[in-house]
């Protein structure tokens, strides 16, 4: 047999055109063609079956049995062959889709003419679309699917959209249904169109829908009653539904998906343009909206369909999904839009939503917000544990400012009790502004965890941001007698002071013997001469001598007027010039008060 090749004029070949293949047939004939028009090794001659054969790696006999249309070859196949004969890359996907065409529209046996029968009349070329439409009234419906189907493309169309719809569709049911809708697709008037479909059954009218191109599918289906085109939807294929879905206005799309089933309708969101997703959620009733997006189970699509439309939209929604579903959604957002929605979701729900994401994506949120609102969003976790957690992944100065801007002592209160001390600590260490409110709805137990853990220089500005000097002193007392020495230090001697004065004199005098000398007297300056009078009382006649000796000579003597006669008379009597130099000396070593150090004689005669 000769191979066609050996004749083939190329440049008088017929162009392969794989947009146009519908058919089995269709499909064998333009890789024919694509063959025929290929470079082959030879000047002037197409590729042979054995030469494509080589060139792309596929049997001889597959190639042959695939351009005879005896089978439908793989898309792999069709794909081989389409680069073998030298196709761009850009364009190979037209074939693949050429052969995906034909196995879709294979999938629903046509309706075929049993017995063509002989055509009554001649229609040719010539005949105008109302004269040829008006020759196939005449003829039985069979009859004239036949005639029709033997007309070129726009002729066809042409005919078709002069008969009466109705007249029609009894016409169409007899014919090949893969050409039909290659028929109603070259058809102009949509209107048309969409009364033939709807006089169709619903399974092969849908069928058309999804065969036909889907630009010309849409403005059918915009034409057709709502209810009728929604059916139509949800009877094709989803890929087909889905295709159709994605080239509709906004309002023709609304319309149509909300009187689709709604578990249906949620698998057709699941999968449409995120474009499309965001017109449907913006425009549709937040009652609808909410019900489908309960029904998708990609949460991912729900955070892309919820983060492009506006916020209080989103928020409404967000708001009537499970608090887990919601938290899953917010975890697929860009952080900041994530942030912003919760802020802008009812605190109740707020709290739900947030209880259920993980740690992690709790703290990097909280992280990315300005401390106050993100204090706001951390209090309204209603799991301690998860709150902690959070807090724990937050770098430090970031978990202070947000616990600064907590919107209660209760529930911050709440939130470090459930820490261990040493974080507590840690936080509560740079917010000593807050500190008195926390220790009053505090516990004892966490609040003597809390003080015993802070360094001097941290319990000093405790100390100094805290009004009230009653409450101050009782901090004090927590953190123990050991320590309150070194914290009196670093107070200013006026604060130190007015502490001193707040305390009993037996616990004023045991601080004031733990601070080094020159510090000590400092803060007995600023002491009022009775209270420094009720402490001296209680230490070593040579140690108050020593104490008067530092302070200025007005001060010693309002200290002495209040001083029992018998201490008076002995620390007077013991201010002499030796006691200057020793206490000088002390206090140019900065070494705490030791009377024994200071006063050696007076304690060898006692």
């Amino acid at each position: 047999m000769t191979d066609p090749a050996s004749s083939f004029d190329r440049g008088a070949a017929i162009q392969p055109q794989p947009t146009s293949v519908r058919t089995l047939e269709d499909l064998a004939h333009h890789l024919t063609l694509l063959r025929l028009s290929a470079k082959g090794s030879r000047p002037g001659r197409a590729p042979t079956l054995r030469d494509l054969s080589a060139l792309s790696g596929v049997p001889h006999s597959t190639i042959g049995n695939a351009e005879s249309g005896r089978i439908l070859p793989s898309g792999e196949v069709v794909y081989l062959l389409a680069k073998a004969c030298g196709v761009p890359g850009h364009q190979l996907v037209e074939w693949t889709q050429a052969r995906h065409r034909v196995w879709q529209l294979r999938r629903r046996p046509p309706i075929m003419i049993a017995e063509p029968a002989l055509a009554a009349i001649h229609i040719d070329d010539t005949h105008s679309s109302s004269r040829a439409a008006r020759s196939l009234m005449v003829l039985t419906p069979r009859a004239a699917a036949e005639v029709l189907l033997s007309m070129p493309l726009l002729q066809r169309a042409g005919t078709l959209g002069k008969l009466e719809p109705q007249r029609a569709v009894p016409v169409l049911q007899q014919a090949d249904q893969a050409r039909v809708a290659e028929t109603l697709t070259a058809v102009e008037n949509p209107a048309w169109v969409a009364a033939a479909l709807d006089r169709m059954d619903q399974e092969q009218a849908a069928f058309l829908v999804a065969a036909m191109d889907v630009n010309r599918a849409v403005p059918a289906l915009a034409e057709m009653d709502a209810q009728r085109a929604a059916a139509l939807l949800t009877a094709a294929d989803l890929e087909d539904a889905v295709d159709l879905l994605n080239a509709m206005h906004a309002d023709i799309l609304c319309r149509l998906l909300t009187r689709v089933p709604l578990d249906r309708a949620g698998e057709m969101i699941a999968v449409i343009r995120p474009a499309q997703l965001a017109e449907v959620l913006s425009n549709v009733d937040d009652g609808w909206s909410a019900g489908v997006l309960r029904t998708v189970e990609n949460t991912s699509w729900i955070a892309e369909g919820l983060s492009a439309i506006e916020l209080s939209k989103a928020a409404a929604l967000l708001a009537c999904l499970s608090p887990d579903k919601a938290a899953t959604a917010l975890s697929a957002m860009k952080t900041r839009v994530a942030a912003d929605l919760l802020a802008t979701l009812d605190p109740g729900v707020a709290s739900g939503v947030l209880s259920a994401m993980k740690p992690d994506r709790v703290a990097a949120i909280l992280t990315s917000i300005a401390p106050q609102q993100a204090g706001s969003l951390l209090a309204l976790v209603e799991s301690s544990r998860a709150a902690v957690l959070a807090l724990a992944l937050m770098e430090l100065p970031q978990a202070r400012r947000t616990l600064a801007e907590f919107p209660s002592d209760h529930a911050l209160a709440a939130l470090l009790t459930a820490m261990e001390p040493g974080r507590m600590t840690e936080l509560l260490a740079g917010l000593p502004q807050r500190v008195t409110g926390l220790m009053k709805v505090m516990g004892p137990d966490q609040t003597d965890d809390f003080l015993a853990g802070l360094e001097p220089d941290v319990t000093a500005e405790l100390m100094a941001a805290m009004n009230d000097a009653q409450e101050a002193v009782e901090v004090l007392r927590a953190i123990g007698a050991n320590e309150i020495g070194a914290v009196l230090t670093r107070l200013p001697p006026p604060r130190a002071a007015a502490l001193l004065e707040k305390m009993p004199p037996d616990e004023a005098n045991a601080a004031i013997t733990r601070i080094p000398v020159a510090t000590a007297l400092a803060i007995l300056a600023a002491v009022a001469p009775r209270s420094m009078a009720a402490m001296l009382e209680l230490q070593p006649p040579g140690q108050v001598a020593f104490m008067l000796a530092g302070v200025s000579r007005e001060n010693a003597e309002a200290v002495l007027a209040q001083l029992s006669p018998e201490t008076a008379a002995t620390a007077s009597a013991q201010m002499d010039s030796g006691t200057a130099l020793r206490a000088r000396a002390a206090m140019e070593a900065g070494q705490p008060i030791d009377a024994r150090t200071l006063y050696p004689a007076h304690f060898a005669s006692a």
